[in-house]
């Protein structure tokens, strides 16, 4: 059970909207990355 007598403080992040476009980031194919058998 959670101690109802915690201490600190709360923090929330809040996004709105949208950042800036980025590169797509290099992605290794699945044969690479899977091992089936």
């Amino acid at each position: 059970m959670h101690n109802a007598r915690a201490t600190g403080f709360v923090q929330m992040v809040i996004r709105l909207g949208y950042g800036p476009s980025r590169p797509a980031t290099p992605r290794r194919p699945v044969t690479e990355v899977l091992t089936l058998g």
